[in-house]
């Protein structure tokens, strides 16, 4: 989003929220910090996107404005519906797997038929370990091991989209500078 982009948005949401988010907030520097937070965030989010996040949480009645992080991830959303899966379906997916195939005797299709996610806590685990162990003790184990890996994965893909950002050089400075020389420039 570029600043224009992102100078409207605030303004919809200020209308949106009003009296809840406070845009223009009255003093030059304090309208130009806002900006630069909220696209530094959304930046590679498409304006319309950004819109129809906004739009969601408007919709939803929340009574506070969404913060540029919560409409980064509801953007993502909407762009990649894909619901995340729970630790408990990851185990019912192993479960049907063990169902059809044998392990031991159907090892590839019965690896085949796992989800990456699936798969990978199963050869942490092992598979042995797996199905000689009581499933009321091996379930909340790989509900639990299921769930810390989505969360690194998503920690992963965060911190590949801040490495992204830095190696571009942008810097908080780097874009207040450019938005303050793009002011300019409009308004010679």
């Amino acid at each position: 989003m570029n600043r224009t982009e992102t100078a409207d948005l605030l303004h919809y949401l200020a209308v949106a929220y009003q009296g809840r988010l406070r845009f223009p907030t009255g003093t030059p520097s304090g309208d130009d910090w806002m900006i630069l937070v909220y696209r530094r965030i959304l930046r590679n989010i498409p304006a319309d996107i950004a819109l129809a996040a906004a739009d969601k949480f408007i919709s939803q009645g929340t009574e506070r404005p969404p913060l540029p992080g919560q409409l980064a991830a509801e953007a993502r959303k909407l762009v990649d519906p894909r619901p995340e899966r729970t630790g408990l379906e990851g185990w019912e997916e192993l479960q049907r797997a063990f169902a059809r195939y044998s392990p031991y005797y159907q090892y590839s299709e019965f690896v085949e038929c796992l989800s990456e996610e699936v798969r990978g806590i199963v050869r942490m685990i092992g598979i042995n370990t797996i199905d000689n162990t009581d499933p009321a003790f091996m379930q909340p184990r790989f509900v639990k091991l299921y769930e810390e890996q989505q969360k690194r994965t998503r920690e992963l893909d965060q911190i590949m989209e801040m490495q992204d950002r830095l190696q571009k050089g942008e810097t908080d400075k780097n874009l207040l500078i450019q938005s303050v020389v793009e002011e300019d420039k409009i308004q010679n």
